[in-house]
């Protein structure tokens, strides 16, 4: 199944049912309304997988998002900021759809994407949740490669993130190892 997310295509196996969050209708109408409302661009989930995909593509774009690289940055909302904000969020709206299936209409698709997550599978060890941030950009600096700014992100999310019990990657198209999906730029 192919889904594009600005300029990219990521490509998954026919094994994922996916969601593009942010375009969800329940997502749209009502919780996008909060002040905290936000949510990752795309949900995946497999019988092993659940993925939360956060995609940030800056290509072109680095000096404008340079700072937001650097973790707990003051100045702006930081990726590793952003994207546990996104996390935490897009569970609570995917818990509200369950809770709204029966009285409305068009919380039904997230409330089956909460059915398939089977938070049962989760607890036995034999379903595992993962947050990736895709971070497409030329984010390198004196100090620090893209493979060190990546890493780093990857560690802050983690941290910001201990009270899930979820794997946490930070990528982009050229170490991408292609386990959960394939990118392309169009």
């Amino acid at each position: 199944m192919e889904m594009n997310e600005g300029k990219l295509k990521f490509i998954f196996e026919e094994k994922y049912q996916i969601i593009k969050f942010d375009e969800d209708p329940f997502y749209r109408r009502y919780y996008s309304k909060l002040p905290r409302g936000k949510g990752v661009d795309f949900l995946a989930s497999d019988d092993k997988n659940i993925i939360f995909l956060e995609v940030k593509d800056c290509y072109g774009y680095e000096k404008d998002n340079i700072k937001r690289t650097i973790n707990n940055n003051p100045q702006l909302e930081s990726f590793d900021v952003e994207i546990s904000k996104k996390v935490e969020s897009t569970l609570s709206c995917i818990l509200g759809a369950k809770t709204r299936k029966n009285n409305c209409e068009v919380a039904e698709n997230l409330a089956d994407f909460y059915n398939k997550m089977e938070f049962d599978k989760i607890e036995r060890d034999e379903k595992e949740i993962w947050v990736i941030l895709f971070l497409e950009g030329e984010f390198q600096a004196k100090s620090r490669t893209k493979k060190m700014i990546m890493k780093s992100i990857q560690d802050s999310l983690k941290d910001k993130l201990s009270w899930l019990e979820c794997k946490v990657l930070v990528f982009d198209i050229e170490s991408n190892r292609k386990k959960f999906f394939e990118v392309e730029r169009l």
